[in-house]
């Protein structure tokens, strides 16, 4: 007689759970209530959690006893969906500014000589209010009711954050301690006041990043500081353009604070020249977290015209950078961009300091360009590498790419775009302007843009690629016939959605464009939430700054 599935003894539900997502943990627990009596159990809600979410705020606060395992999960489910499927909880406005910072779920915004803080994801909604110009003139110099100081708001990080303040011709660094102990109204420490003379450094010996090329903050060269190291990296490798040339790298440079004289490198294959031109003016270049890992994940956005095509897409690709542990394992590069476990046999070790130029080990045999090279060419060839599925999410399916209801915007129109990692999910701020009568204006609309994908049942139900019921086989495999990780997972798209709708309240879609949106728009995403500061009708005017939330 078969058994019945939920007659499963506890002991197997509580192995199993610990290959279960939040996404795949929920919708079992959804198949019938004992299912979901089952899963509610705290220590196998713990086991999923700690593995495949450790890293995110939602397990920090069940590791805290704030929340319940099983809370968190449910949690970061809800939160990835409402991102998935472009359903946000709640949008609003935050506040009025000039400038602001928005990082580790915290809002800095300034307006005038005041800077205010808000944990956006505390209950309460209390803001830090911090009086730059009293802070100046009591730890600085005294200054009087007509002397303008001038402030400006730098950056936000793990509890401080900093400013630059102009006086006299004269410029300042200060720093100011607002971490969650010292959260009340008109409370601040102010941690450092540094400065900045015109004709001498600030440190005793700054750190100069040699050979790193690339000047385009988010586009060819990004930065992070992550467990005491600063992160550089660039998807650029010389300061010259090379007329015969095969591949292209990610450079990525590793400092540690506390020996800012001993930089460590690394280079990552990023792609063949040979896959096609790219429009460079759509690249972005960020670090993010795997909420799975810890890893440190280069995400970069590039348009490209793939394998000759006429028209142009954008593809999502991301490469995960390992953790510091030995100095060998930063003293060879990288082969297998996924599984990082085999360096290149004939790459000399790095020298010490910064990124130089790898002589190529050899070059492609059947390209007739190779006889054009002389000695003082410097061409960067290593053969094509294999990317697996989950590193690389493009814009559009072949049959979204050919359907007759596509709705694109050109970069005038795209206000944003950033890439949620732990969603699975690409996001634009797109201005989508209202449809009106044909002798009046559009008005400007602003919409999020979001497309997303999920991973397929790893059984072939359908008989895609093997025998209906039979398991999806890898799709690459190493030089010595072992399957590649994670070469056997298959994704499908959920199509791309538009937010909010087309009959969407007109509150709502005042609170998210209540001016005109053809400017330029500052914006920042984590991933929850979507900050941005609308167009403003002169440059000393205050701008809203708008929320779409999706916790």
């Amino acid at each position: 007689m078969p058994q019945k599935f939920d007659s499963i003894p506890f002991d197997i539900w509580h192995e199993i759970a610990s290959y279960l997502g939040p996404h795949d943990y929920i919708n079992l627990s959804l198949v019938n209530w004992d299912m979901y009596e089952l899963l509610k159990d705290e220590i196998t809600a713990r086991k999923s959690a700690q593995k495949f979410m450790f890293h995110s705020a939602e397990c920090r606060l069940a590791a805290s006893g704030q929340i319940s395992y099983r809370q968190a999960i449910r949690r970061a489910f809800d939160v990835r969906e409402a991102v998935a499927t472009a359903q946000p909880y709640s949008a609003g406005i935050m506040g009025y500014a000039e400038s602001f910072q928005f990082r580790q779920g915290v809002l800095c915004y300034k307006y005038g000589h005041t800077i205010r803080i808000l944990h956006t994801r505390a209950a309460d909604g209390t803001e830090q209010v911090i009086d730059v110009r009293a802070a100046f003139s009591e730890a600085v110099l005294p200054l009087t009711a007509s002397e303008q100081l001038q402030v400006t708001l730098l950056y936000y990080s793990d509890g401080i954050t900093t400013c630059l303040c102009k006086w006299g011709g004269r410029t300042w660094l200060m720093a100011f301690d607002v971490c969650s102990h010292s959260r009340e109204v008109g409370v601040s420490r102010l941690r450092m006041g540094v400065y900045l003379p015109e004709d001498r450094n600030v440190t005793k010996r700054p750190v100069q990043l040699e050979n790193v090329v690339g000047s385009e903050l988010g586009s060819t060269v990004c930065f992070e500081i992550r467990d005491g190291y600063l992160y550089v990296v660039s998807n650029q490798t010389s300061h010259e353009e090379e007329e015969i040339d095969w591949t292209s790298f990610y450079v990525c440079v590793r400092i540690p604070l506390s020996r800012p004289t001993e930089p460590m490198w690394q280079r990552y294959w990023r792609r063949q020249h040979q896959e096609g031109p790219l429009n460079d003016t759509w690249t972005n270049l960020s670090l993010q977290t795997d909420e799975d890992t810890g890893n440190l994940i280069i995400v970069e956005c590039r348009r490209e015209w793939r394998d000759g095509g006429s028209e142009n897409y954008r593809t999502y690709y991301m490469q995960p950078i390992d953790r510091p542990h030995a100095q060998a394992e930063w003293d060879a590069e990288i082969l297998d961009p996924v599984t990082m476990r085999t360096p290149f046999p004939t790459e000399d070790p790095p020298s010490p300091g910064f990124p130089r130029y790898r002589p190529v080990s050899r070059l492609p045999s059947d390209d007739p360009l190779t006889r054009t090279l002389d000695a003082f060419s410097k061409p960067n060839y290593v053969p094509p590498r294999k990317r697996v599925k989950r590193q690389y999410h493009h814009e559009y399916t072949t049959e979204e790419r050919n359907s007759d209801s596509r709705k694109d915007f050109p970069l005038s129109k795209t206000k944003f775009w950033t890439y949620n990692y732990s969603a699975l999910s690409f996001i634009d701020l797109v201005n989508d302007p209202l449809p009106t009568g044909a002798f009046s204006a559009p008005s400007d609309r602003l919409r999020l843009r979001i497309g997303s994908r999920k991973r397929k049942c790893p059984i072939d139900e359908a008989g895609e690629e093997v025998s209906p019921g039979f398991l999806y086989p890898p799709e690459h495999l190493h030089e010595d016939a072992t399957p590649m990780e994670c070469s056997e997972e298959r994704y499908e798209s959920r199509g791309i959605k538009l937010w909010p709708s087309d009959d969407a309240p007109e509150e709502l879609l005042r609170t998210l464009c209540p001016r005109s949106a053809s400017g330029e728009i500052q914006a920042a995403a984590d991933e929850r939430m979507i900050v941005y500061l609308t167009k403003v009708a002169s440059i000393d005017d205050p701008r809203q700054v708008q929320r779409a939330s999706n916790a």
